[in-house]
């Protein structure tokens, strides 16, 4: 199938998903609580908007947890209650890179981040619910499948209800940003009186609840970051915080650092590092020591620069983004077709409550 006429299939199907969502809302686990959609597309059909409002059931499955290994318990959770996590791959393959630098204008810290993956439809997710922070998301809507077939297959409501379980990077209304990475390696968590979650859950964890970097590191210590990949998530805060967490040796791990890829950042682990992650950490690293003082150009010009590209448009560069977490603004790239499209920015900002 063209990459074409996969664009127009998911422009079909976010459509009538978006007028399905604009008159509905879907029931989470309290009846007396409901979540309200709102659902946008672009005019090009490249990108969707997901506005979600109240409970979306994440502090109830959070009671009972999951990992990205044994998923029956997860699936069935949100089958009952949710209406997604049947489908949902659970495996995020990539080479995906971020980093962080202080602003030039003196304001705050830029992030820049790639995510490396197939060919998808991304959406941006905002979420509204009550004991929340409030924060805006980056989503690949093919992450519950293998195949374009199997996609059409899935109901709206079930897209729908996955997005806030599934973010792949994103920034809260304190200035938390948090993002995951593949890591080349599996690692278990120790399971002993820990809930084991999913691993996207991590992030909405922080999300919904961390205010600080540190405060993120502390929220995971309660569960199990178990995964059949293995992944590392970089998380980082207004006062220039920045770490990287990881599961060495059944326990969670944070290690300062700015800048990840697709290794262990925690040292000694002798876990072979790839060619591929090697050489973006470098050209990042060479980037940082240069000037870690960055304009938001400049942070884009670093993420072109370790840009991915496949022949067979099986693997590559998706989107590029520039968080702003002080004015908790973004700026989105894309990809068009078989080129990464770096001329049409696209400004995404987390509104006030």
């Amino acid at each position: 199938m063209s990459t074409r006429t996969r664009g127009i299939i998911a422009l079909a199907i976010l459509i009538a998903l978006a007028v399905v969502a604009l008159v509905l809302s879907t029931a989470v686990p309290d009846d007396d609580q409901t979540v309200i959609f709102e659902v946008k597309v672009d005019a090009d059909g490249k990108l969707a908007y997901i506005d979600m409002t109240g409970d979306y059931g994440f502090e109830d499955y959070l009671r009972h947890g999951s990992s990205d290994l044994d998923l029956t318990d997860f699936y069935e959770y949100l089958k009952d209650n949710v209406t997604c996590g049947r489908y949902i791959n659970g495996v995020i393959p990539g080479n995906c890179s971020v980093f962080e630098a202080t602003d030039a204008d003196g304001s705050g810290y830029l992030v820049g981040r790639n995510f490396d993956y197939r060919y998808s439809m991304p959406a941006v997710v905002y979420t509204h619910a009550d004991g929340c922070y409030r924060s805006m998301s980056l989503v690949d809507m093919r992450m519950f499948v293998d195949t374009d077939e199997d996609y059409r297959k899935l109901p709206a409501d079930v897209r729908l209800n996955a997005a806030p379980y599934i973010p792949l990077d994103g920034v809260n209304e304190k200035g938390v940003f948090v993002c995951v990475n593949m890591v080349h390696n599996v690692s278990e968590m120790d399971m002993s009186g820990k809930t084991p979650i999913f691993t996207t859950c991590a992030l909405r964890i922080i999300l919904d609840h961390a205010d600080s970097a540190e405060k993120a590191v502390d929220l995971l210590q309660d569960y199990s970051l178990r995964a059949e990949g293995c992944y590392h998530l970089l998380v980082t805060d207004t006062s220039g915080d920045s770490r990287a967490i990881e599961v060495i040796d059944g326990r969670i791990k944070a290690t300062p650092t700015e800048l990840m890829t697709n290794h262990y950042i925690y040292p000694g682990t002798g876990v072979p590092i790839s060619e591929s992650s090697q050489q973006r950490y470098d050209i990042i690293r060479d980037a940082l020591d240069a000037s870690d003082v960055m304009d938001e150009d400049r942070v884009k010009d670093v993420l072109v620069s370790v840009k991915q590209d496949s022949s067979d448009l099986s693997h590559y560069t998706r989107w590029s983004i520039v968080y702003d977490t002080e004015d908790l603004t973004a700026t989105l790239y894309l990809r068009t077709g078989q080129t990464m499209d770096y001329d049409h920015p696209i400004r995404l900002e987390l509104a006030a409550a």
